[in-house]
C-alpha cells in the first residue's frame, strides 16, 4: 500500500500490526497533516461482528476528548478499505519502554497516573477500554502518555463483548472476570492498570506461564510474586496498593478509577467527577503523611494533594490556585537555529504575565531548566509548585513569526486556552499581550486597568530593534562575564535602529552593573554607566520594572543612597510582582539596613518565584548566615551544587557559611576549589585568605594577600583584602584596607559592614571606634 492514495490520504510507510489490523503512517492531503491509519484485517472483516466491533472502537474513542488518550479524526471506508484516522502519536509503545528492565518508581507512577486519567474520562462516559496493556500505551516524546485501541471498549448499554464464553483483550494483563468471560465493568482496566504497574516497577508480569491457557490458569488462581526483591524500590505501602488492584474479587479492588488514583497522589479536587465521593476516600486521603501541594487550574482553593510515593525531593513550593510555569518555547527552526529568539520570546511572555499581581508565575531561570526536556507535565508541575502550564512553539523567518501556545492544567491534561499567530515581526507583541490577557481569563485573575495597560505597551515599533535587543539579553542571561560583554554591541545596535526603546537601555545597565560585581572593569566606571542607562531608561519608559531595578542596585552597590534604593526596589517589585530578582536585590538592600528577618522573607518570595535558581538559593543561603543559622544555610548551599556541581558562586559562599560556623577544614576545601574551578574570582580568594587564618594557616594567608597586592587594586576587593587581615587579628592593616574600601566605593562594603553584620571576620573589632566611623560615613550607623 506504500505510495497509495486512500480517500484523501497517501500512505507513507507502515508503522505496525495487530490482531485487528495494520497500521500505516499517512499525510492528510487535505487538511496537510500527518496521522495514523488503522485499517480492519482482511479476516476481522470477513466477520460482520468483528465489523462492528471495529466501528464501535472508533465511536467509543471520538467520544473522548483528553490528553491522555490519542485523538481519532474520523472512520471511514473508501476503495473497499474501512479504516480509522487518528492522531500520530511521537514517541514509542510502554511495551519498548519495558523491555529494557524496570522503568524509575518516579517515572512508572507518572504513568500510571497519566494511564488512570485518560480512563478517568473514558469511565465517565461509560467507556470501559478492556485491553489496557503496554502495547496499546504510548509514551511521547515530551513524556505524555497517550491510550491507544478502544477497539475493546464497550459502551454502558452493551452488557457483554465476548461471545460464547471467548476472552477478548490481551492475555497476561485480563483481570479474572475477563479471563472467564464474565461480563465486566471500570474494574477490569483498574486491574489491567495493576498489572501494568507491577510490570513497569519490576520488569516482570504478576502472573506468569508457558502459554496461555498457564497464565490464565495462574490469573484465577494463584497470588502474584512477591515485588520486595533486594535493590527494589517499591515500598510495602507501593506493594499494598498494587495488590488492592490485583484482588481477584472484583469488590475488594478499587472500586472506581478515582480511588486508585487518589491512592497515587492525585487530589480528588483535580479529578473533578460529577458522582458524589465516598467518605472513605476522603478520611484515606486526609491520614497520607507524605504530602505534597498543587495548584488547581480553577481558580476555586488552595489545593492539597496527597503524594505518597514521589516523597525523596524537598517539597515543591506551593504558590497557591493561580500559580504558572510558562515553558521554553519549543524551537521549530532546524537545527536550533534562532535560539535566541524562542528563548526570548519565552521571557517576554514570562515578564507580561508577571505582571499581573493576582497570579504567581515561575522565573525564566527555573523554566529554562527544562527546555527540551523528557519530563511529564504533571512531574513538572509538582517540581515547580504551580498549577498551570503554558507551551507552544516558535518559528522565526523571513520577517514573521509562527507562534502556538496552549494553556494546559497539568494533572488533569485539560487544554484551558490555545491560539496560533502568524505575525509580521512589527507586532509580536501583540502575542504576547493575548497570552497573558488569556491566562489571566483561564485562571480568573483580577486584572487592573493599570496592569492590562502595562501588558498592552507597545515598546517600539521597529522590529530590527527588537531582534538585536532579544539577541543581547540572550547572552546577558548566560551571567557569564565574557558572554555579558559581548551583550553590549546588540544593545547598542538595537538603540541605533530605535533611541526611544527603552528596554536596550536597560540591558545596557545591567550590562555595567554585572560587570562592577565582578570587577571586570573598574567600579567608578561600571557602575556610573548604569546609573546613566537606567535614567535614560526610564525616561522613555518610568514603568519599566527592569530598569527601577538596576537604578536601586546602583544605590545599594555604590551610591549608598538607601532611602532611594529602597524606594527602586520596592518600585520594581510594584511594575512587576513576579520578578525574582527585584526582590533578590531589595533583600540586599534590607541587609544593608540590619533588617534581617524582613531580608529574609524577600529573599524566600524570591525563590518561590524561581525555586531552580542556583544564584537565589545561594542568596538565600547568605541570608540564613546573616541571621546565624549556619546549619540551615548549608543544607540550602549543598543543594545549589546538587542542581550545578560546578558553581563557583554556590562554592564560595558554602565556604563563607562553613567559615561561619566554625568548620574551617570544610570551608578551605569548598573555597579552594572554587579557585581551582575560576582563578580569577579574587573575592573569593579572599574568603580563602579568612579561612586559612581561622585554621591557623597563617603562612598560606600571607601568600594570598602577597598575590593579592601583585595584582593592583583594580582588579580585586579592598573589602576581602580588609577581612583577611581582621581574621589575622592584624587591626591596624584592617582598617587601613577598610578606609581605602570605603573610599573607593567597594560595593562590598555595603554588604558586610551592615547594621548588626555578622561576618566573622569583624567579631571583636567592631566596638572599634574606626569600625563604627566607616559604617556611620555609609549612613549605615547609628
Amino acid at each position: 500500500m506504500l505510495g497509495t492514495t486512500i480517500s484523501h490520504y497517501r500512505i507513507l510507510e507502515k508503522l505496525g500490526e495487530g490482531g485487528m489490523g495494520v497500521v500505516y503512517k499517512a499525510a492528510d492531503t487535505q487538511l496537510r497533516r500527518t496521522v495514523a491509519l488503522k485499517f480492519l484485517s482482511p479476516h476481522v472483516l470477513s466477520s460482520p461482528e468483528g465489523k462492528a466491533r471495529f466501528i464501535r472502537e472508533a465511536q467509543a474513542a471520538a467520544a473522548l476528548d483528553h490528553t491522555n488518550i490519542c485523538t481519532v479524526h474520523e472512520i471511514a471506508e473508501a476503495d473497499g478499505h474501512t479504516f480509522i484516522a487518528m492522531a500520530l502519536v511521537d514517541g514509542c509503545s510502554l511495551r519498548e519502554k519495558v523491555a529494557s528492565g524496570p522503568l524509575e518508581r518516579e517515572q512508572a507512577l507518572e504513568i500510571a497516573i497519566q494511564i488512570g486519567l485518560g480512563l478517568h474520562q473514558a469511565h465517565r462516559k461509560g467507556i470501559v477500554h478492556r485491553d489496557i496493556n503496554p502495547g496499546n500505551i504510548m509514551v511521547t516524546t515530551e513524556s505524555q502518555v497517550k491510550i491507544l485501541d478502544f477497539g475493546l471498549a464497550r459502551s454502558a448499554e452493551h452488557s457483554r463483548m465476548t461471545k460464547d464464553g471467548v476472552a477478548i483483550g490481551t492475555v497476561a494483563y485480563m483481570s479474572p472476570e475477563q479471563a472467564r468471560g464474565e461480563e465486566v465493568d471500570e474494574r477490569t482496566d483498574i486491574w489491567s492498570l495493576g498489572v501494568a504497574l507491577y510490570e513497569m516497577l519490576t520488569g516482570q508480569l504478576p502472573f506468569r506461564g508457558t502459554g496461555d491457557q498457564a497464565i490464565i490458569y495462574s490469573i484465577l488462581k494463584e497470588e502474584p510474586q512477591s515485588m520486595d526483591a533486594p535493590g527494589s524500590e517499591v515500598s510495602p505501602e507501593l506493594e499494598g496498593l498494587i495488590a488492592k488492584a490485583l484482588a481477584k474479587r472484583p469488590e475488594e479492588r478499587y472500586q472506581q478509577i478515582e480511588d486508585l488514583l487518589v491512592a497515587l497522589g492525585v487530589s480528588v479536587d483535580v479529578l473533578d467527577y460529577g458522582r458524589p465521593r465516598p467518605a472513605r476516600i476522603r478520611g484515606r486521603s486526609a491520614r497520607r503523611s507524605r504530602v505534597y501541594l498543587f495548584g488547581s487550574i480553577v481558580a476555586v482553593s488552595l489545593l492539597i494533594a496527597v503524594g505518597l510515593y514521589l516523597s525523596l525531593r524537598p517539597r515543591a513550593p506551593s504558590l497557591g490556585s493561580k500559580s504558572v510555569a510558562v515553558l521554553p518555547l519549543e524551537n521549530l527552526v532546524a537545527e536550533g537555529g534562532n535560539e535566541w529568539f524562542s528563548d526570548g520570546m519565552t521571557e517576554d511572555i514570562i515578564t507580561q504575565v508577571a505582571k499581573i499581581k493576582d497570579l504567581r508565575v515561575i522565573a525564566t531561570t527555573s523554566v529554562m531548566k527544562y527546555k527540551n526536556t523528557e519530563k511529564g507535565l504533571a512531574r513538572i508541575a509538582r517540581d515547580l509548585g504551580v498549577g498551570t502550564i503554558v507551551k507552544g512553539t516558535v518559528r522565526q523567518a523571513g520577517g514573521r513569526a509562527l507562534i502556538t501556545t496552549q494553556i494546559i492544567d497539568p494533572f488533569t491534561s485539560e487544554l484551558l486556552w490555545a491560539g496560533s499567530f502568524d505575525n509580521a515581526m512589527g507586532d509580536i507583541f501583540a502575542v504576547q499581550t493575548e497570552v497573558a490577557l488569556q491566562l489571566a481569563g483561564a485562571l480568573k485573575a483580577q486584572l487592573t486597568p493599570d496592569e492590562r495597560s502595562r501588558i498592552s505597551n507597545v515598546p517600539t515599533g521597529n522590529p530590527e530593534a527588537y531582534e538585536l535587543y532579544l539577541k543581547g539579553r540572550y547572552l546577558a542571561a548566560k551571567r557569564d562575564p565574557n558572554e555579558v560583554k559581548k551583550s553590549l554591541a546588540f544593545f547598542e545596535q538595537s538603540i541605533e535602529k530605535d533611541s526611544t526603546y527603552a528596554p536596550p537601555h536597560a540591558g545596557i545597565a545591567d550590562h555595567y552593573i554585572t560587570l562592577g560585581i565582578y570587577n571586570v572593569v573598574n567600579a567608578e566606571e561600571a557602575f556610573s554607566k548604569a546609573k546613566a542607562a537606567a535614567e535614560r531608561a526610564l525616561s522613555l519608559d518610568p514603568n519599566l520594572s527592569e530598569a527601577h531595578t538596576v537604578r536601586g542596585a546602583y544605590e545599594t552597590m555604590y551610591g549608598w543612597d538607601w532611602a532611594r534604593s529602597e524606594r527602586e526596589h520596592r518600585r520594581a517589585i510594584e511594575l512587576n510582582p513576579g520578578s525574582a530578582w527585584a526582590r533578590v536585590w531589595l533583600s540586599l538592600h534590607l541587609r544593608t539596613r540590619g533588617r534581617m528577618d524582613e531580608a529574609l522573607a524577600e529573599i524566600q518570595q524570591a525563590r518561590e518565584l524561581d525555586p531552580l535558581s542556583g544564584l537565589v538559593n545561594s542568596h538565600l543561603g547568605l541570608a540564613l548566615v546573616a541571621l546565624d543559622r549556619d546549619e540551615e544555610a548549608i543544607t540550602v548551599l549543598k543543594g545549589c551544587l546538587e542542581m550545578d556541581p560546578y558553581a563557583v558562586i554556590t562554592r564560595r559562599w558554602l565556604g563563607f557559611a562553613y567559615m561561619s560556623h566554625g568548620m574551617f577544614d570544610e570551608a578551605i576545601a569548598e573555597l579552594e576549589e572554587s579557585q581551582r574551578l575560576a582563578a580569577a574570582d579574587e573575592f573569593a580568594c579572599t574568603l580563602l585568605g579568612r579561612a586559612y587564618a581561622f585554621a591557623g594557616r597563617r603562612a598560606d594567608a600571607e601568600r594570598l594577600l602577597e598575590r593579592l597586592h601583585a595584582l593592583g587594586s583594580d582588579r580585586f576587593t579592598p573589602y576581602g583584602v580588609a577581612a583577611v587581615h581582621a581574621s589575622m587579628g592584624q587591626k591596624d592593616s584592617a582598617f587601613v584596607w577598610l578606609d581605602r574600601a570605603y573610599r573607593m566605593r567597594d560595593h562590598w562594603v555595603a554588604l558586610n559592614i551592615a547594621v548588626d553584620a555578622t561576618d566573622p571576620a569583624w567579631d571583636g573589632l567592631r566596638s572599634d571606634p574606626r569600625y563604627r566611623a566607616v559604617q556611620r560615613k555609609m549612613g549605615l550607623g547609628d
